[in-house]
């Protein structure tokens, strides 16, 4: 399983957790622990979910709010048709709140300074893209609305 971007972090826990339980004297709590993590973590919405749960609790009282994960690729929504008009890769979306459409692409998802900050293999698929994202899609189609 590829882990996205903050994942070693939650994976290092995981594991802290599973030796905390294995020292405990409990190598069937361990076990269980690390079957239970696996398959949680292996949803990404949920899994994304508690990455931002951990860093929101790690700030300081006061502390801005980090998004890690400005952009969230969905199921595509839209018809074949809908494609008709669209942009053909390779395109770039700089983010402003829009939404974007996508079909057959591979995206690579950019923050402000430039940095990766996650891949997608070719897939179909929509989301909005906010501002400090930058995508580039490879192949495909590509649609702004």
């Amino acid at each position: 399983m590829k882990l996205p971007r903050g994942a070693a972090h939650c994976r290092d826990l995981v594991a802290e957790c599973c030796d905390r339980a294995l020292v405990a004297g409990s190598d069937s709590t361990a076990s269980t622990m690390q079957s239970f993590f696996w398959h949680i973590l292996a949803a990404r919405p949920v899994y994304e979910n508690i990455v931002r749960e951990i860093e929101a609790s790690t700030l300081r009282p006061g502390s801005p709010p980090q998004r890690r994960y400005p952009f969230c690729k969905e199921d595509l929504t839209k018809d074949v048709e809908f494609f008709n008009d669209a942009e053909t890769a390779p395109w770039t979306v700089e983010g402003s709140g829009q939404k974007v459409f996508w079909k057959q692409c591979s995206i690579i998802e950019y923050n402000k300074d430039g940095e990766v900050v996650n891949r997608y293999e070719i897939c179909d698929g929509e989301g909005k893209v906010e501002r400090d994202t930058k995508l580039w899609f490879g192949n495909g189609k590509v649609k702004e609305e």
